[in-house]
């Protein structure tokens, strides 16, 4: 087991450096400088210079990478060149509205795929099985950007029940703890915080989880059925243990071992589609920042933000990996 996990974190060491050094080039060989449009059309050429001198932009590639290398071995990530402030700085406040959604969407995933792939797989061809069914179809015909457009017109709209941009309404103040405003309105105690944080999460968060909703209950329910055909599931129930038991103890837990690795593939389609989503709802994230600062030709930021997505992709499937010798003990004997 131990062998395993640290063959998985050299692995990642490695993907983590190769990232670094072509994200460094791809955004440098993208059209587009970013002195111009930081200056005013009216700059010299003078101003010009002496702003990419400034930034270390008019030095060769390999020594602006080699300056850029050292900097995030010691932790720093650069200075962003559009807002002028550290690019940590900017992640630390951005990242965690980010994961907030995408918790909230991950959440709603098990909640609601989980008893309809179970449902299905218990009942073939039943009124949960269609459903199930039905559920799969919408949920994979429909974009996740034409759903949040949908969402937004029925429920922000015509119906006009849900907020359809930002955390908060307003003139509302939440006090920050941890940036999940979940978490700190629960440890402030502002009820009212918290369903105001809440009721605006519902729109960004089922735009985000549709897809996944579909893809797991499908993949669920093909697990459970393939599970529920063991010889070991005929044994436990011949031995007379009760019928939950038998599902959600000896079946489902070897139906989760396909369903974990599109976990993992789930979590990186939600990061890349919070890009999306986020610019749609006008939520305060990572994403939206992403789509900010690849407009603005904001090097250090760019590459702050793809390193910051490429961590926390491979920091997930180590967990899976992990997760994948909790649930089957023969993965952890090999």
């Amino acid at each position: 087991m131990k062998r395993l996990l640290a063959e998985r974190a050299v692995a990642a060491l490695i993907n983590i450096v190769l990232v670094v050094v072509l994200i460094f080039l791809l955004v440098r060989l993208a059209p587009g400088d970013p002195v111009e449009l930081l200056l005013p059309v009216e700059a010299t050429a003078e101003e010009r210079a002496d702003l990419a001198r400034h930034w270390g932009l008019d030095r060769p590639l390999p020594a602006q990478f080699l300056a850029y290398a050292a900097n995030l071995a010691r932790g720093d990530m650069g200075t962003s060149l559009y807002f002028q402030v550290p690019v940590r700085h900017l992640l630390a406040e951005r990242l965690p509205p980010s994961l907030e959604l995408i918790a909230c969407a991950l959440i709603l995933i098990v909640v609601v795929a989980m008893p309809l792939g179970v449902g299905a797989a218990l009942r073939p061809q039943g009124a949960v099985d269609h459903l199930s069914t039905t559920v799969a179809i919408c949920g994979l015909s429909l974009p996740p950007f034409w759903l949040a457009i949908l969402l937004i017109l029925v429920f922000g709209g015509y119906w006009n029940l849900l907020p359809v941009s930002g955390r908060i309404s307003p003139g509302g103040v939440i006090p920050r703890f941890t940036g999940f405003q979940v978490v700190d309105s629960l440890a402030s105690g502002d009820w009212r915080g918290l369903g105001d944080t809440l009721r605006h999460l519902v729109l960004p968060a089922v735009s985000l989880a549709g897809v996944g909703i579909a893809l797991f209950t499908r993949l669920l329910r093909s697990g459970m059925l393939e599970a529920l055909r063991q010889d070991y599931v005929l044994t436990a129930r011949a031995k007379g243990l009760a019928e939950g038991i038998v599902v959600w103890k000896h079946a489902l837990r070897n139906a989760l071992i396909p369903v974990l690795t599109a976990w993992g593939l789930a979590f990186t389609f939600m990061l890349s589609g919070a890009v999306i989503i986020e610019t749609i709802f006008a939520w305060p994230g990572i994403g939206r920042l992403a789509v900010q600062a690849i407009g603005n030709r904001d090097y250090p930021l760019v590459q702050g933000i793809v390193l910051t997505f490429v961590v926390l992709v491979i920091g997930v499937h180590l967990v899976i990996d992990f997760l994948y010798a909790f649930i089957d003990p023969r993965i952890r004997y090999r």
